[in-house]
């Protein structure tokens, strides 16, 4: 687990492909790096000297706290903190691990009450539950929501053509993103497009029988889960595309190739014995 997480963040997300280019010493920070085994697995394959602060986790706050005393130094301006004789005694602090219940990803969240009876919440993702009802709604929306509905809460178009089929489509990895051109596309040819349900982990368990290799990544797992319940929706057909590249966003991008588990797992569920119609195929998204 170590190593991959090295390895992912070198190779993956740095994308560098000599380790000489960056240099001998390497200086690390953030929480990731209160893990001893991530640094090391560092260590071993860079084969560079690693170092840290005590405190890793506290490089970004620290930075922020000397900025701040930058900026106050350039323009002094007459602070609003009421000096540290007015923070509350941390030792009185009430503190109680809870999980929210508002969606599917069940965050866990941290209840803090204080002496003067105020409570704060902190570790929520959004503000659909634990919030200040009186003033929350005027600070913005949940932008998970807000994308989710404009994915895939999609106009049901009512025609009747001479032959209808029933088009399915498993709300998994990169239909997040392409789900509106396939949505377009099936339903101006006449057919009807049913879409899987949000992932649950009732519906992991589903699938989970027919998951060929277990050390995939969740989302890949959750695959599965989804074509099974499309399945039983009845649908004529199980649409998975094959998406082996998308469009450049930036000119300068030097390609624009899916994650390999993205583009080709629809091939590993048609290998996974399901006994289920699906048409995969091999597809390359151009500006949609």
């Amino acid at each position: 687990m170590a190593y991959s997480v090295v390895k992912n963040c070198l190779f993956k997300v740095l994308k560098i492909s000599n380790l000489n280019l960056l240099g001998e010493h390497i200086v690390v920070q953030g929480g990731t790096f209160r893990n001893d085994a991530v640094y090391r697995a560092l260590e071993i394959l860079s084969g560079k000297s690693v170092c840290s602060t005590d405190y890793p986790e506290l490089m970004g706050a620290l930075g922020a706290a000397l900025y701040a005393n930058k900026m106050w130094q350039i323009n002094k301006k007459h602070t609003a903190f009421t000096g540290t004789e007015t923070l509350p005694n941390v030792d009185n602090i009430n503190t109680k691990e809870m999980q929210c219940k508002g969606c599917t990803n069940k965050c866990s969240i941290l209840r803090f009450r204080f002496d003067n009876g105020n409570i704060c919440y902190a570790g929520n993702k959004c503000e659909k539950i634990f919030y200040d009802k009186s003033t929350a709604p005027e600070k913005g929306y949940n932008a998970f929501d807000v994308k989710n509905r404009i994915l895939f809460d999609r106009n049901k178009k009512k025609k009747e053509p001479a032959i209808r089929k029933i088009i399915g489509i498993p709300r998994v990895l990169n239909m997040f993103e392409n789900y509106p051109f396939w949505h377009t596309l099936f339903t101006e040819c006449n057919m009807e497009v049913i879409l899987s349900p949000e992932s649950t982990t009732k519906l992991y368990q589903k699938g989970v029988g027919s998951v060929m290799s277990d050390n995939i990544c969740f989302p890949a797992k959750l695959v599965h889960g989804h074509i099974l319940t499309l399945a039983e929706q009845g649908v004529d057909r199980i649409f998975y595309p094959m998406i082996i590249k998308e469009e450049k966003e930036f000119k300068s991008s030097n390609n624009s190739f899916n994650c390999p588990v993205v583009s080709g797992y629809p091939d590993v569920i048609r290998s996974s014995r399901l006994s289920i119609p699906i048409y995969s195929g091999y597809w390359r998204i151009g500006r949609l």
